[in-house]
């Protein structure tokens, strides 16, 4: 399988569309969870805490199919291929995160991350593939 090939020009704005949003709701999830917590929430602080759910995910799911051209013409099925890629691709964030911070990651954070995380990547896909396929019938 080839993850890396050739992106047709009319592709890029899609492609850029889903990695931009991807990495909000990673910086989403960090910027909530330093407010929470009372740390600061400047941008190299979220940018920061995001990063190992940020290099999870984007050297795990492009592997599983989720930046595909065909992955928005896909409708529910391209959720679930969201959601198996988020399961993949959390705990290897999880083991980053414990790695950078020299220090073990409490049960009830990693239930946090893998729910609010998915939660954020699975609205944020649903809403673009909605906007995505009414242009598309346009």
């Amino acid at each position: 399988m080839r993850v890396f090939q050739r992106i047709p020009r009319a592709e890029l704005p899609c492609l850029a569309t889903l990695l931009v949003g991807d990495g909000l709701a990673f910086l989403l999830f960090a910027g909530l969870g330093r407010d929470q917590h009372g740390e600061s929430g400047s941008a190299l602080s979220v940018l920061v805490t995001a990063a190992p759910f940020l290099a999870a995910w984007f050297a795990v799911s492009p592997r599983l199919g989720v930046f595909r051209a065909a992955w928005r013409r896909q409708g529910f099925l391209a959720l679930r291929r969201v959601a198996a890629a988020w399961l993949v691709a959390w705990p290897i964030a999880l083991i980053l995160r414990a790695v950078l911070q020299g220090r073990g990651i409490p049960l009830s954070f990693d239930l946090v991350a893998l729910l609010a995380n998915g939660l954020f990547l699975l609205v944020w896909r649903g809403i673009y593939l909605g906007w995505a396929g009414r242009r598309a019938n346009r």
